[in-house]
């Protein structure tokens, strides 16, 4: 089932529609996390970070986390570190 689009707005005054599944965000946030992004997730992700905001059906706050959330470690922490 596809959900509602998510409407994304940028510093330019310009805004973009993205959709999926009803579960895209939920799923690109875990992927994100995980490092392990198709290259139509990183696209999407991509327009998420440079986007100000975004109204989502709902009222939800996905796109939020995923502004903050890192694409995968570009390094070893030292909580990931093995010993």
């Amino acid at each position: 089932m596809l959900a509602d689009p998510v409407i994304l707005y940028f510093p330019d005054g310009s805004t973009r529609e993205i959709c999926g599944r009803s579960d895209f965000l939920l799923t690109l946030l875990v992927d994100g996390c995980r490092a392990s992004l198709r290259p139509g997730q990183a696209e999407t992700l991509k327009l998420i970070r440079e986007s100000m905001s975004a109204q989502e059906p709902g009222g939800g706050h996905l796109t939020e986390l995923l502004r903050q959330c890192p694409n995968g470690p570009e390094e070893p922490d030292q909580y990931t570190q093995s010993e």
